[in-house]
């Protein structure tokens, strides 16, 4: 009986993880921001290869044509990454337009591994109200950028290294974004008279929430199997 339950136990566990970990496809782009009283600007910075595989069905095992002229495919997905970054200062959802698109090669910068330079599109973006806004005293950002469907078979995540600094400050606070992730960083905004003194004061640092992921419903599932399964056996011992 007891070999039956540790059977089950690794079966569902080995389930668990393999939904946590298999099948999970990473990619990684890095992305500026600068936030304004009244508005804020982004560079994101896509690898041309990612943007070609984009392209690729998720069904379709076949290598994709990366053979492709860079500034065409950039432009091809411009309004794509335009639409896939969202930027509100406090309750007011701002209005992203694209200014530019560029190809250089630029290391990503996602991990301390990562020193390569890559062929990237560089996405020039400017984020907008429509309507008269107050400086924030939050600004939150959010990216869901090649979002695959719930059919697709697999799961893939966007990893964004992200450097955002308000206008008036010199240094940038890098953070790490994936999906279904927050980037939420609460601002002050000081007069044209304190701007030198408040621009040497350490800043807030930006907080990241996540709406959860099968990697913490396996995490969750599995200490709670562990456990039984030694209550299990501790009262037939």
């Amino acid at each position: 009986m007891r070999k039956l339950i540790l059977l089950v136990t690794i079966t569902i566990l080995f389930g668990l993880f393999s939904t946590a970990f298999g099948h999970v496809e990473a990619v990684e782009i890095s992305s500026e921001i600068v936030a304004y009283p009244d508005h804020a600007t982004m560079e994101v910075r896509v690898p041309i290869r990612e943007l070609i595989q984009s392209e690729q069905p998720p069904d379709v095992q076949e290598p994709p044509n990366f053979d492709q002229e860079p500034n065409a495919v950039a432009k091809k997905h411009g309004d794509e990454v335009a639409r896939a970054f969202h930027v509100s200062y406090d309750a007011t959802a701002l209005q992203a337009k694209l200014s530019s698109i560029l190809i250089r090669q630029i290391v990503i910068g996602v991990s301390e591994d990562d020193v390569a330079p890559r062929a990237c599109a560089i996405y020039t973006m400017e984020f907008t109200s429509p309507q008269s806004i107050a400086p924030p005293k939050r600004v939150v950002m959010t990216q869901d950028l090649f979002r695959l469907p719930p059919d697709a078979g697999f799961e893939q995540t966007v990893l964004c290294a992200i450097n955002f600094r308000q206008s008036y400050e010199t240094a940038f606070r890098s953070i790490l974004l994936g999906h279904d992730e927050n980037l939420t960083v609460q601002t002050e905004w000081p007069t044209v008279a304190s701007q030198a003194s408040a621009s040497a004061n350490i800043p807030a640092s930006p907080v990241v929430t996540s709406s959860g992921g099968p990697l913490l419903v396996a995490v969750i599932a599995g200490i709670i199997l562990i456990g039984l399964v030694v209550v299990i056996f501790r009262q037939r011992a």
